[in-house]
């Protein structure tokens, strides 16, 4: 009877083991959305208007220490800008015009780092610092006042970006979290996004447009940094 208690033991031992290690789980699952409240680029700053979209975020944290874990950060947004251009180029008066610029800046981000969190009520007040990679594309479309139009689309450019994040854990359950998050996210070097096509083809029969988007340094700058500022909500879940 000893013998068969001991192999009946030795048996449960895995399955005590898994229990014990699933209601320890250091994984955590989430999903972010909110609004951007501050963006800040050479594009952006010279335009008259502007408008934010929601950001998205997928974030995986797997927690060290009660006080530091490890956070990974999957993000998407866009932001769109709106500008009146008028110059010469060198053009004569009579051919001299305008055009009104609308930016639209499709951005992915994908950042890792750690957070150093203090356990307040029924929660965790956390610091973050996540490096990584930030993703960027430019479309442009070009409204002249003579009514004609044109669409632009540029290539996609990448360089490291950094993020801070300041947040809130409130744990609901043992497993459901609701997080508020305040993050500021920057990316340096970007460089010029190239733009696909042809201009003689793309702009056969306006001479303003084909020298202005000749020239990038005349409608968007230096395109070397990138900076934004956001507040987001998330549901996280203890896997």
């Amino acid at each position: 009877m000893k013998n068969l208690h001991l192999t009946a033991l030795i048996l449960l031992l895995p399955l005590l083991g898994y229990n014990q290690e699933a209601s320890k789980s250091r994984w955590t699952l989430g999903v972010e959305t909110g609004f951007n409240f501050v963006t800040d680029c050479l594009v952006c700053s010279a335009n008259q208007h502007h408008n934010n979209t929601l950001p998205y975020a997928i974030r995986a944290e797997h927690r060290i220490f009660r006080w530091l874990s490890l956070q990974f950060s999957l993000g998407y947004f866009n932001t769109t800008h709106d500008r009146l251009t008028s110059t010469e180029f060198g053009l004569s008066l009579a051919e001299h015009a305008s055009a009104d610029l609308s930016f639209r800046l499709p951005t992915a981000t994908a950042t890792i780092g750690p957070r150093l969190q203090i356990r307040i009520g029924q929660g965790d007040l956390g610091l973050e610092y996540r490096s990584g990679l930030l993703t960027q594309t430019l479309q442009v479309q070009a409204a002249e006042f003579n009514g004609r139009s044109y669409a632009f689309q540029h290539g996609w450019t990448a360089a490291r970006a950094q993020a801070w994040r300041l947040s809130y854990t409130y744990w609901a359950t043992k497993q459901l979290a609701i997080s508020i998050n305040g993050e500021t996210l920057s990316a340096w070097n970007l460089g010029y996004p190239e733009l696909k096509g042809d201009l003689s083809s793309l702009l056969p029969e306006s001479p303003y447009l084909h020298r202005l988007f000749s020239d990038p340094d005349r409608y968007m700058g230096l395109v070397d940094y990138f900076w934004i500022s956001m507040i987001t909500i998330g549901v996280h879940y203890r896997i």
